[in-house]
């Protein structure tokens, strides 16, 4: 977050809005709402076929929505735009993790 503005910058070294480099990591609640999703019928790499047919969401954060974040949907629910989820992250070792989003439940 840059100290001179109330929104939050894309993770990188400079800010967006007034090239600020005295940024710092914010804690958000990972909740948002579905802006769009596809679903993936094809096995395009071997490494994915057991997951296919799989969802991708495009999530808008609630703190901040023109940033979109994409993740793997996991939730036997019927989506739609605007649908209320919450970020799970998942170790994946050590050094690497998955984002993914579920239905809230609030």
């Amino acid at each position: 977050v840059c100290p001179s503005r109330t929104s939050a910058a894309a993770a990188r070294p400079i800010c967006s809005f007034c090239q600020s480099e005295n940024l710092s990591w914010q804690e958000v609640a990972g909740t948002g709402e579905v802006h769009s999703w596809v679903t993936t019928h094809n096995v395009y790499s071997a490494a994915f076929a057991e997951l296919v047919p799989y969802t991708t969401v495009l999530v808008r954060l609630d703190e901040q929505p023109d940033i979109l974040i994409p993740g793997q949907f996991g939730s036997n629910v019927e989506l739609h735009q605007g649908l209320r989820v919450r970020a799970r992250a998942q170790p994946l070792t050590d050094r690497i993790g998955e984002l993914s989003w579920e239905a809230d439940a609030r």
